[in-house]
């Protein structure tokens, strides 16, 4: 082995793990882009929309009872006007 071959040789041995740990810093890179990517999308989706702060009407307790009694007095095993 020639000094040359030798210094190539040992060059790359002390290089190795520099390039190792540049792989694995690539790929961390690309999961932190991805995911910043993602937060960015997902924000510019929710400054967008509309009607962003209104307030949703909840029902009225009255509609909800009301519903049920109809879907109550259309069960044919309870007689008509039972909750009259």
């Amino acid at each position: 082995m020639t000094p040359i071959e030798f210094l190539g040789e040992r060059t790359r041995e002390r290089d190795r793990p520099e390039f190792e740990l540049g792989d694995a810093f690539d790929v961390k890179a690309s999961i932190v882009l991805v995911i910043l990517a993602f937060l960015g999308i997902t924000s510019a989706k929710i400054l967008t929309a509309e009607n962003l702060t209104g307030t949703p009407k909840l029902p009225d307790s009255r509609d909800r009872v009301d519903r049920d009694l109809r879907l109550i007095l259309r069960c044919p095993f309870v007689a008509e006007g039972s909750f009259v």
